[in-house]
C-alpha cells in the first residue's frame, strides 16, 4: 500500500512539471506573436501633411481676390465673383475677372488675401470671351501668376481652381479635378436676341467650379495659370462639367483691353439671322425659296459701312464668305473675326434666289 502511494505521488509530481514546461511555451510563443508597442506612440501627434497641390496652394492664394460690384449708393451688393491677377506695373495691378461679374455696372472693388479691399477701374470688358481687366492701385506688394501655355494641357492632366466659391463666406476655396477636355466650344448669345454670335474655346474640367468662382484661376501643377474660370452645366443629367477659358485666348483679349480698353474685331456692318430658323410661311412670304435651308439673312445693314458700300441688301442671303459656305450667323462671325482688318473679301448673297457676288473691304 506505502509502495502504491510513493508510485502516484510521483505520477503527480511528473505531470505537473510537464504542464509547466508547456504553458511556459505557449506564453513564449505568444509574446513572439505579439511586438512590444512602445508607449508614446499611441500618444504621439500626426505630423502636417504636406504634397505638392498644398504646396502650390500657398504659392498662389495670394494672386486671387475677390471681386463685389455694389450699386450706387456703395452698400448693397449687386454681384460678387473671384479675380486672378495677371500683371503690374510699378504702380499699377491688373486683375483679370469674367464679364458676366462686373456687367450689372456699379462700382468694382477687390478684396486681396490680406484683407485688404480696394476701389477697381473697369480697363475693358469683351462679351464674346466673358473677359474684363480691372486695374487697382494698391500701396503694398501684389504678386502675379506665371503664365502657362494651355495648348500643352493634357486630358488628365492635374489642375485646380482657387476662388471665391461662395462669396466672401467661402474666399480661397480650392477644387481639384482634371482636364477632360480640350478645345470644346460652348455658343454665347451675346447680344441675348436668341440666335448663337459666337463659339468660345474653352477647357473642360471636372474640377468644381461655383458662382463665385467665376473669374479665378484654373491652375496646373507647376503652379502655372491656365485659364480663367467662367462657367459650369448645371442640370439633372449633368455633374462636374465645368469650363476655363484657355491662357492663351485670354492673353491675346486681355491685351488688347489694357492698350485701349477694346477688342478691336473685323466688321462689316450686316446683323441677320439663320436661314434654318424661319418657317415656312416667312420663307413664302419674303420670297425665299423652301429648299434654301443654309445661309444668314440680313436684317439690317449700318450705316456707312463695308457692306453698304459693297451694295447689301436687307432682306439679301448671304450663302458664302470668301470661298467658305455661311450656314448661320454663328459660322459667318467665325469667319469673319478670322480676317485681319483692312483684308478684301468676296461676299456671295442670294437675290431673288439669284446668285449676286459683292466685293467688301474689312474694317
Amino acid at each position: 500500500m506505502k509502495k502504491g502511494l510513493i508510485l502516484l505521488t510521483a505520477l503527480l509530481v511528473c505531470w505537473n512539471l510537464v504542464l509547466t514546461v508547456e504553458l511556459g511555451q505557449v506564453k513564449k510563443e505568444k509574446s513572439q506573436q505579439q511586438p512590444t508597442q512602445d508607449p508614446q506612440q499611441s500618444t504621439r501627434p500626426v505630423s502636417v501633411v504636406t504634397s505638392d497641390i498644398t504646396k502650390i496652394v500657398e504659392r498662389s492664394e495670394a494672386k486671387v481676390t475677390g471681386v463685389s460690384v455694389l450699386d450706387e449708393t456703395g452698400e448693397d451688393l449687386i454681384a460678387s465673383g473671384s479675380g486672378t491677377i495677371y500683371s503690374m506695373t510699378s504702380d499699377a495691378v491688373y486683375i483679370i475677372t469674367n464679364q458676366h461679374v462686373i456687367a450689372s455696372g456699379g462700382s468694382i472693388h477687390v478684396s486681396f488675401a490680406n484683407g485688404e479691399q480696394l476701389p477697381a477701374e473697369l480697363v475693358g470688358a469683351d462679351g464674346y470671351t466673358d473677359l474684363a481687366l480691372l486695374k487697382v492701385i494698391p500701396d503694398f506688394r501684389a504678386e502675379a501668376f506665371d503664365l502657362g501655355d494651355s495648348s500643352l494641357c493634357k486630358k488628365g492632366e492635374w489642375v485646380m481652381a482657387i476662388g471665391h466659391s461662395m462669396g466672401a463666406e467661402a474666399d480661397g476655396s480650392v477644387t481639384v479635378g482634371v482636364i477632360s477636355s480640350k478645345d470644346r466650344t460652348i455658343s454665347m448669345d451675346v447680344d441675348k436676341d436668341g440666335t448663337d454670335d459666337w463659339d468660345m474655346l474653352v477647357l473642360q474640367t471636372d474640377a468644381a467650379i461655383n458662382a463665385g468662382n467665376s473669374g479665378g484661376p484654373l491652375i496646373n501643377m507647376n503652379g502655372e495659370l491656365i485659364g480663367i474660370t467662367t462657367m459650369k452645366l448645371q442640370g439633372n443629367s449633368t455633374e462636374g462639367i465645368s469650363f476655363a477659358i484657355p491662357i492663351n485666348e485670354v492673353t491675346t483679349i486681355v491685351e488688347q483691353l489694357k492698350a485701349s480698353g477694346k477688342v478691336n474685331r473685323p466688321f462689316v456692318g450686316i446683323s441677320g439671322k439663320d436661314v434654318s430658323a424661319l418657317t415656312s410661311y416667312q420663307k413664302s412670304y419674303m420670297g425665299i425659296s423652301l429648299d434654301q435651308t443654309e445661309g444668314l439673312l440680313v436684317t439690317k445693314v449700318a450705316e456707312d459701312c463695308p457692306a453698304e458700300n459693297a451694295g447689301v441688301h436687307v432682306n439679301d442671303i448671304l450663302i458664302r464668305f470668301d470661298g467658305s459656305p455661311v450656314d448661320s450667323y454663328k459660322t459667318f462671325r467665325k469667319l469673319l473675326y478670322g480676317k485681319t482688318i483692312g483684308d478684301p473679301a468676296e461676299l456671295v448673297v442670294l437675290r431673288s434666289n439669284q446668285e449676286v457676288k459683292l466685293s467688301v473691304t474689312i474694317e
